[in-house]
């Protein structure tokens, strides 16, 4: 089962009780994190009719499809999340990013019935954290407890 927007809301840094939950220098540490990685893997996935190889960012054949990325406080591990999150009226498998970032079947009810999909994996999200790693240490320095 995938995480829900509703889910995600309640972790948004500018939630009240996320505010209260943390410390000012954490927060702005790990919501630029959130960001960084955000905008990364946005920026990574391109627009194009066709798919994209196996191994690089997925290509996107929607204006909006795989650009809604969000990122959020989860309470639980004291860290941020970052990732695409399912939508309940989205077309197509539930765990379409996961999917799309690690390859896999799929089953999908389809207009003449169930069609199963292969995603040959192309990985954006894993890369996008990778390549922003160098800039968290100084993020994080002046941050106690983080």
């Amino acid at each position: 089962m995938g995480i829900t927007f509703g889910a995600v809301r309640q972790g948004f840094f500018t939630n009240p009780d996320v505010a209260k939950g943390i410390t000012a220098q954490k927060k702005r540490a790990f919501s630029k994190a959130g960001a960084f990685i955000r905008q990364r893997a946005r920026t990574s996935i391109r627009r194009r009719k066709k798919s994209s190889p196996p191994g690089q960012p997925p290509s996107a054949h929607h204006p909006t499809g795989l650009k809604l990325i969000f990122f959020a406080w989860s309470e639980a591990d004291e860290t941020v999340v970052v990732g695409s999150v399912q939508f309940k009226g989205a077309r197509g498998p539930k765990l379409g990013a996961k999917l799309l970032e690690h390859g896999g079947d799929a089953t999908v009810q389809g207009k003449r019935g169930p069609r199963r999909l292969t995603y040959r994996g192309n990985p954006f999200m894993k890369p996008a954290a990778l390549a922003e790693l160098p800039k968290f240490a100084g993020l994080f320095k002046s941050s106690p407890g983080a």
